[in-house]
């Protein structure tokens, strides 16, 4: 990493470093402007001639990783550009390779792998433009459609018209955790490159969309995009580094032998609170910059808040809301409950401010749940238009409902 963002000649090298040491990649600064390096890659990919400065330096880096056969986290603030860094990564990445199969010529010629890039539904339209301004050869494949049937009528086209010859496909997260996408689409296939967009929504080690990520895929390198690396606790950041890495042989060895995989080993380090252990393992796989560092002629950024009123239906909800909290407490006084716990004395309040929160947004984010007549109706209707709900017994599909 130091090597590819230092300059010519590692010139800069000390900088990089110091970058690195303070936790994560931060560098910016472009040390290869001017360079006939740049004007190389520049000449190969029209979309990394078109990137910022700032942009180019998240292709180099992502280049270093690459040649060593990894992936990272590119956590770049949002706004600036990780969709467009990631596909000239990709673009310029496929054309050096292309070149160096030219080279060798001896070598046996094979299909390219596709890249997979799991994107949330709400955003596949933009994927969809970003690939069409910076590298429109890509033609991606959307694998999305809200049925069943849909989805079996795309993966039967992609295998008889686009195997071997496309370079993209997207999906979204509740498609890839689908078993019978999974089996008969996803797991048929080998991805040169898993991208997941919006990462953060992976940090749980403990959910089925991580396992699904980590172990069901046959994936080559891993990108992971997010603006917020960290919502609420490094555990999080080592389940991230432990998805990035998953394909790495050296870290899932020791799990196959029965020893800690790469999940539990990065969560016993931030149990046992070796955090620069876990900073220092992570700092060259993260690359972050903000917006006040890389975008200088911004006007800094001022804020005005607003005081609004609650409506009456507002501030009924929000009284009844005090009403029954004041009630728990006074019975919780009344039969001498302990105040042990101050954990749940904590938990107490902070769902009530979250109550009282979701009442200030809409008075209907903080109703009650339906009663079990309004479930069954609810399962009903689902019945009429959601083949999984046609298939499932009454009452997993009344547990489905009731947990949303």
């Amino acid at each position: 990493v130091v090597t590819a963002l230092a300059g010519p000649g590692g010139a800069r090298a000390g900088r990089v470093e110091r970058s690195i040491r303070r936790g994560r990649v931060a560098f910016r600064d472009d040390l290869w402007a001017g360079h006939e390096d740049n004007t190389r890659l520049a000449n190969l990919s029209s979309g990394f001639a078109k990137l910022k400065a700032y942009q180019k330096t998240a292709v180099r880096w992502l280049l270093a990783l690459s040649e060593e056969g990894l992936g990272g986290i590119l956590a770049d603030e949002m706004g600036l550009g990780k969709t467009a860094e990631t596909l000239a990564f990709l673009d310029l990445r496929d054309r050096l390779a292309s070149g160096a199969k030219a080279a060798s010529p001896a070598d046996v010629p094979t299909a390219p792998l596709p890249c997979l890039a799991v994107v949330p539904a709400s955003l596949l339209a933009n994927w969809k433009n970003e690939v069409k301004l910076w590298c429109p050869h890509f033609r991606p494949f959307e694998y999305y459609a809200t049925t069943e049937p849909g989805r079996a009528s795309l993966a039967q086209e992609y295998f008889q018209s686009h195997a071997g010859r496309c370079k993209l496909i997207l999906t979204t997260p509740t498609v890839l955790s689908n078993k019978k996408d999974r089996a008969n689409f996803f797991r048929r296939l080998r991805f040169d490159y898993l991208i997941y967009d919006e990462a953060h929504g992976v940090k749980n080690a403990g959910t089925q969309k991580f396992q699904d990520i980590y172990r069901g895929l046959h994936v080559g390198s891993r990108l992971l995009l997010t603006g917020t690396p960290v919502q609420n606790s490094l555990r999080e950041l080592g389940n991230l580094l432990a998805l990035l890495l998953a394909q790495s042989t050296d870290l899932i060895e020791p799990h196959r032998r029965g020893r800690p995989g790469p999940t539990e080993e990065l969560a016993d380090l931030v149990e046992r609170g070796v955090l620069r252990t876990l900073q220092v393992r992570a700092a060259p796989f993260i690359l972050r910059r903000l917006k006040r560092d890389v975008m200088k002629d911004l006007p800094p950024k001022t804020g005005h808040t607003v005081r609004c009123a609650l409506t009456p239906n507002q501030r009924v909800a929000y009284d009844q809301e005090f009403v029954k909290a004041r009630a728990e407490v006074e019975q919780r006084v009344t039969t001498g409950a302990q105040r042990s716990a101050a954990t749940k004395s904590r938990e107490f309040v902070r769902n009530l401010f979250a109550r009282l929160r979701r009442i200030c947004n809409h008075p209907l984010l903080g109703q009650t749940k339906l009663v079990e007549e309004d479930y069954v109706i609810l399962v009903d209707c689902l019945r009429l238009v959601r083949p999984d709900f046609q298939r499932a017994t009454q009452t997993k599909a009344l547990a489905e409902v009731r947990g949303w």
